[in-house]
């Protein structure tokens, strides 16, 4: 019998659907099953799909180097520091990888607020340092005083990553002399992570698709390798250090061998190559992938060292002619591949003592292979009707595939009856414990808060960035907000260099090419830089780097650089920096450096938002201090200097000041109306020009991703 999918989910449950009907209808055991895969890495794929569909399943274990391991990776880096003297410093970059990782657990969000915090509490202990969040955050795992870090028994258990990976870290310092066993002992034991990894394992109710099980139980399986290690080499070596133990795990690039058994786990069906089912034969058998490139798989074998030419040689007859030209070499190797990869398909069907299912994807993308082509046309009476198993929920579907039919059916079905059989069905299996089956946990209920985004005269703090963006599309600010920003790339690390050179030298550099030096210095920690589009992007920075030294010597005397401001204007505070403010006998003039390659048309200039912000800040006095008190009436307007654009000077675009505009109200105006749309009950998503690349687009009902909500 012979299926065609439309993509690798869909073979899946297809696969899934025909062997748990035959499971349930004939009673074939799972065991006596198997699916067969061209290679390794589609074994691994298809089983994990077959997983997601609720089939138990078993695959080969691939062996990989304790070190490739994340778990291990990460707990031999925390021995590493454990290690290392106590005022050695901390690459920030390696404490954020350790917080991401198996032993962290934390998100994006989390190491947000935890940064934000330590940030908040340095400024107040050290209003003049500009110690990065990303530094604090690193001292927080091997200091042991942390000013701002929450308590590790704190409400919310927000800084929960780093105390564990703190308790971690101290735990090896404290058992350092040890052996290596000791000393890793103590440090996982210190994790606190054992008890939560075995009960993930052994599957819990919220693990509908068996993913975080597997996850633990990888996890647990390289831990308990790495203790075997450790036994092994304090056995050979008594007395050997945690040191010693990293040094071998780090070099060792070949995953060691074992004779110990390994037991097989019952009531699964297994996922194997063609190989690794030799010898063995199943009452179903199921050939899956056959796709065209894939299997048969027609690529010539060791076309770098010449050994199939040479086995063809060595393998002639004596006597007979054996071809010479490169073609006629190449097309006898296709003929052998062909004939190899035929063995494997024929070996793969006699393993199959009853029944065989054969299925392929056909999409844009992919095409089934004439192999399939061939048995296709060879198949007998199917064993299983195709219109019954590709109906929705299918003869024998996974739990989630059925609540999720029935409550489209619930929904949809205008039978009085026929909906009350499925609301019927739904109690019954949320009582047997089928996850999605509580109405209460549904999509599209009733809102779980009414409230409004703001208290009746609470501040509506903003930054300028931050109300350009609810200018734009409230819904986006308040997602954004939430966590929804993407992490900074390397154009946002490039950007904040640019703008530390300009306020390093306000001026410009004394000397020709000191800014290319500090840049190149800057740009270390850029990731990619060593890859040809990494190195396009540092170009492209030194170019911006000499228009922005260029225009600093000929611009006006800076009075103020990264100067922050606090303002309030009716409902809303708004918060922020500008990046200069300069100087000359007509007035003031607040600057905005722009390191992007586009530049805004003089109109659109005009409108800047966080030019006007900046504007209303000195128009309102919140720069006097620094300015004058004649500073609101010297005020000449703004410009958007972009010195990313590539061309032979920096791109000037100017705003007017507010008090002289054609509308002197209408920056406040705006203002006024953002507060209205982003302090009441609701946000309104609207379209506009950051559509296409906006962070939050799959969650925007404006947008096809998003449609859904």
């Amino acid at each position: 019998m012979a299926l065609t999918a439309q993509d690798p989910l869909d073979e899946a449950r297809l696969i899934g659907s025909a062997l748990r009907d035959l499971h349930h209808r004939e009673g074939i055991a799972y065991d006596d099953m198997a699916v067969v895969c061209r290679s390794g890495a589609a074994v691994a794929d298809i089983a994990d799909l077959l997983a997601r569909t609720g089939l138990p399943v078993r695959a080969p274990r691939r062996p990989q180097p304790l070190r490739e391991v994340a778990a291990v990776s990460d707990l031999m880096t925390i021995l590493e520091i454990g290690l290392a003297p106590e005022d050695a410093p901390l690459d920030p970059r390696v404490a954020t990888e350790l917080l991401r990782g198996p032993f962290g657990d934390a998100d994006t969000l989390r190491l947000r607020r935890i940064r934000r915090l330590l940030l908040s509490a340095h400024r107040h202990a050290e209003p003049d340092s500009e110690t990065p969040s990303e530094q604090l955050l690193a001292r927080a795992l091997v200091e042991d005083e942390v000013p701002g870090l929450p308590a590790p028994d704190a409400r919310d258990r927000a800084a929960a990553p780093v105390h564990r990976v703190r308790q971690m870290i101290r735990a090896v310092r404290e058992h350092r002399e040890a052996d290596a066993q000791q000393v890793l002992w103590h440090a996982w034991d210190a994790s606190g992570l054992a008890g939560g990894w075995r009960r993930a394992a052994l599957g819990d109710v919220g693990d509908v698709d068996g993913a975080r099980s597997r996850l633990a139980s990888s996890r647990l399986d390289a831990l308990l390798e790495l203790f075997a290690a450790a036994e092994r080499l304090t056995d050979r070596r008594p007395g050997a250090g945690a040191g010693e133990l990293i040094e071998q795990i780090r070099g060792q690039a070949v995953v060691e061998d074992t004779l110990a058994p390994a037991a097989e786990a019952r009531g699964r069906i297994a996922v194997l190559t063609p190989a690794q089912l030799a010898g063995e034969h199943r009452d179903t058998v199921v050939l899956a992938r056959l796709q065209e490139g894939a299997w048969p798989d027609l690529r010539l074998r060791s076309t770098l060292f010449g050994a199939a030419e040479l086995s063809l040689w060595a393998g002639a007859r004596r006597g007979a002619d054996s071809p010479t030209e490169p073609e006629a070499l190449r097309a006898l190797q296709r003929e052998q591949v062909v004939a190899d990869e035929l063995r494997l398909a024929v070996s793969a069907l006699a393993r199959a003592r009853s029944r065989v299912l054969v299925t392929a994807i056909r999409d844009e993308h992919n095409e089934p292979s004439a192999l399939f082509d061939a048995l296709e046309g060879l198949a007998a009476d199917p064993w299983i009707d195709a219109e019954t198993l590709q109906r929705d929920p299918g003869p024998a579907p996974d739990a989630r595939r059925l609540v999720a039919a029935l409550r489209a059916r619930l929904r949809q079905d205008e039978d009085p009856e026929q909906a009350r059989d499925a609301a019927l069905a739904l109690t019954a299996l949320g009582r047997a414990g089928a996850p999605g089956t509580d109405p209460g946990r549904w999509y599209h209920q009733d809102p779980s808060s009414t409230e409004p985004l703001h208290e009746l005269g609470d501040p509506i703090r903003l930054s300028p960035s931050a109300l350009e963006r609810a200018a734009d599309c409230p819904q986006s600010w308040l997602m954004e907000r939430a966590g929804g920003t993407r992490a900074g790339g390397p154009a946002q690390l490039i950007g904040t260099a640019l703008h530390h050179l300009a306020q390093v030298h306000p001026r410009g550099p004394e000397h020709e090419g000191d800014l290319l030096t500090e840049l190149h210095t800057l740009l270390r920690t850029v990731p990619g830089t060593e890859t040809w589009s990494g190195r396009r992007r540092v170009r492209r920075a030194e170019d911006a780097a000499r228009l922005l030294e260029e225009h600093l010597r000929g611009a006006g005397e800076p009075l103020a650089v990264e100067a922050p401001f606090e303002v309030e204007l009716g409902a809303v505070r708004l918060r922020g920096s500008i990046d200069r403010i300069e100087g000359d006998a007509t007035g003031l003039r607040v600057v905005d450096l722009k390191s992007g390659r586009a530049a805004k048309t003089a109109a659109k200039a005009e409108q800047d938002l966080q030019l006007a912000a900046y504007q209303a800040a000195v128009r309102e006095g919140a720069l006097n201090e620094q300015l004058g008190e004649d500073a609101p009436a010297r005020l000449n307007g703004a410009q958007l200097v972009y010195v990313g654009t590539g061309g032979k000077k920096a791109a000037v675009r100017t705003q007017t000041a507010l008090p002289r505009a054609e509308d002197p109200a209408w920056f406040d105006d705006l203002v006024q109306q953002v507060s209205r749309e982003v302090s009441g009950d609701r946000v309104t998503a609207r379209v506009n020009t950051h559509c296409t690349h906006c962070a939050v687009r799959s969650s925007c009902p404006l947008q096809p991703e998003g449609d859904q909500l």
